[in-house]
C-alpha cells in the first residue's frame, strides 16, 4: 500500500515540475514582447522539454504510447 501513495507523489513533483516548467517559458515568450496565446502549445511544450529535461519527457510519452518524439 505504500509504495502507491509513493508513485501517487512522484507523479504529482513530475506534473507539478512540469507546470512550472511551462510557466516559466510563458513568462520567457511575454519577457521577449510575444503574445503567448499565438504561440503553438507544441512549441511551448518542446521548450519546457529541455528545461525539465528530455528523458522525463520521453518517459512520460513513453507510457502514454506516444511514438512521435
Amino acid at each position: 500500500m505504500a509504495t502507491q501513495f509513493k508513485l501517487v507523489g512522484t507523479h504529482a513533483v513530475n506534473i507539478l515540475a512540469r507546470l512550472a516548467a511551462r510557466n516559466a517559458v510563458k513568462e520567457q515568450l511575454r519577457d521577449q514582447g510575444v503574445r503567448v496565446s499565438l504561440v503553438p502549445i507544441r512549441d511551448i511544450s518542446a521548450r519546457t522539454m529541455f528545461i525539465t529535461g528530455p528523458a522525463a519527457a520521453t518517459s512520460t510519452m513513453s507510457r502514454r504510447g506516444d511514438r512521435s518524439f
